[in-house]
């Protein structure tokens, strides 16, 4: 079985030339199939949601104590135009809380394509060296990635736009089940260590860098860092 890599990523990340900076600089040179999933526009629904899941957002004021909703909830704009071979459109929303359904979506396709293993990424992530990512052992682990920086309920995960590794199997798991927090990467931990599968620091994990206009709240100027980044290489 074949790897694949997902990179979550959103409406307004397709409309604004995100993705094809991804596509014209590391994603060129990426060794495996790169497909970016995105939601669908339109107001974020809390039907069907549960308590823990409300209560997670509402100690990181997505919601109030009244129900009223955050920007988190929304997703502001269409596609503008039809989805390009390689996105993949989820049918969850694509709004910032709905990060577990997307990496749930993201699971889905895995499973149902039967890619052995699938790297995790964020549109404002950049990766350096490919053959260096091959090479970093990840076909061992069920649930692998660089150093585990995140730690809750006495569960570490991998944490940020970095990224992870995880397998078909591990993958399966995330199919099925409560989501009880908006943080994706902190879900995928939990739900990985009630299954018993602890997080695999990997020494030789390729250098990933976060963009430094995402870590400043600034996603409008993601596509030139890409590409002056892709220019140096």
């Amino acid at each position: 079985m074949t790897a694949m890599v997902a990179v979550y990523s959103c409406i307004r990340s397709a409309n604004d030339g995100t993705l094809q900076a991804i596509r014209e600089t590391f994603g060129r040179r990426c060794p495996w199939p790169m497909y970016f999933f995105i939601g669908q526009p339109g107001e974020m629904s809390l039907g069907g949601m549960t308590p823990a899941y409300l209560e997670d957002c509402k100690r990181w004021k997505f919601l109030g104590e009244d129900g009223s909703k955050g920007k988190q909830f929304l997703s502001s704009q269409p596609l503008g135009r039809g989805p390009l071979p390689d996105e993949i459109v989820l049918d969850c929303p694509d709004a910032y809380a709905a990060l577990p359904w997307k990496k749930r979506g993201i699971a889905r396709f895995q499973a149902e394509h039967d890619f052995g293993h699938c790297l995790q990424l964020s549109d404002d992530a950049y990766v350096f060296d490919w053959v260096k990512m091959e090479r970093c052992g990840y076909e061992k682990h069920a649930y692998s990635g660089p150093k585990i920086d995140g730690v809750e309920d006495g569960n570490p995960y991998f944490s940020g736009g970095t990224g992870y590794w995880i397998s078909l199997e591990a993958a399966k798991l995330l199919l099925e089940g409560p989501i009880d927090s908006w943080a994706e990467d902190y879900w995928v931990g939990s739900v990985m260590a009630k299954a018993g599968i602890r997080p695999v620091a990997l020494p030789r994990y390729s250098p990933v860098k976060e963009l430094s206009c995402a870590k400043h709240g600034d996603s409008s100027s993601l596509a030139g860092e890409i590409r002056s980044l892709g220019a140096g290489q």
